[in-house]
């Protein structure tokens, strides 16, 4: 029953950036994509680690509240997307006309997010696995054509030493 939504990181310094969206005016995304997480409904439910729903009425004044009017959003959920305890990003839905959200619902949404963090950050492990395997095997190439070029400067070293002697028992 949800028209709209957001998928944001939280990064450091306590900032959401946009990382997915659908259902929003471009005006809207450029405006949220970068954002201070105390200016948003995210924060509570960052602090709480559960989702949390409130009209857009009750936003307190500024920016956000305005831009939330502007598009016609009535009332917005945020849903936490927590792994290991860490809270890694959140998922606000919005909808234009205010309804009533079970417990049942909110339970599911919760459940989403936990999943959906789970899935965040093994990802993330995933990049990094694959960030270290590619510095590994650069480390290996580096290491083979050192001991490649050590093979190589070593015969020619010793072809230089027996060179001399060869030459004065028979130049030809």
């Amino acid at each position: 029953g949800m028209e709209a939504g957001a998928a944001f990181r939280l990064e450091a310094h306590d900032t959401l950036a946009l990382m997915a969206h659908r259902g929003l005016s471009p005006a809207f995304v450029r405006q949220v994509a970068l954002m201070p997480l105390a200016d948003s409904l995210s924060a509570r439910a960052v602090d709480d680690r559960a989702p949390h729903v409130r009209a857009v009425d009750a936003y307190p004044d500024g920016a956000l509240k305005a831009a939330l009017q502007a598009e016609g959003l009535r009332m917005v959920v945020s849903v936490p997307l927590v792994a290991k305890d860490a809270v890694l990003g959140t998922l606000n839905l919005a909808t234009r006309a205010p309804r009533d959200i079970a417990p049942e619902e909110m339970a599911l949404l919760a459940t989403i997010g936990q999943q959906t963090g789970v899935a965040v950050e093994n990802a993330r492990l995933y990049e990094q696995a694959e960030v270290a395997a590619a510095e590994a095997e650069r480390i290996r190439l580096a290491r083979d054509l050192h001991d490649a070029v050590s093979q190589t400067l070593f015969s020619a070293s010793l072809i230089a030493d027996v060179l001399p002697r060869l030459w004065a028992r028979d130049p030809e």
